[in-house]
C-alpha cells in the first residue's frame, strides 16, 4: 500500500512537470507569435509611408509604445502638413 502511494505521488509530480513544461513552451510560442506579428505589422505600415514621412518620424521612433500610436501620429502629421 505504501509503495502504491509513493508511486501515485511520483506520477503526479511527473505529470505536474510535464504540464509546467507545456505551459512554458506555450508561453514562448505566444511571445514569438506576438513579436512576429508586430514586425509584420510595422513592416507593412512602413511600406505605405513616403520617404518624407519616414524622415519625419525617424528621430522619435523609439518614443512610440505601439504600432497604433505610431500610425496615429503619422496620420496626424499627414493631415496637418497637407
Amino acid at each position: 500500500m505504501k509503495y502504491c502511494f509513493i508511486f501515485v505521488i511520483e506520477k503526479i509530480e511527473e505529470t505536474n512537470n510535464e504540464i509546467d513544461h507545456l505551459l512554458k513552451k506555450t508561453k514562448e510560442n505566444i511571445v514569438k507569435y506576438i513579436k512576429m506579428q508586430f514586425h509584420e505589422d510595422i513592416s507593412n505600415f512602413i511600406r505605405t509611408l513616403s520617404k518624407q514621412q519616414i524622415l519625419d518620424i525617424q528621430d522619435c521612433l523609439f518614443d512610440y509604445t505601439s504600432i497604433e500610436e505610431l500610425k496615429n501620429s503619422v496620420k496626424k502629421t499627414s493631415i496637418t502638413k497637407y
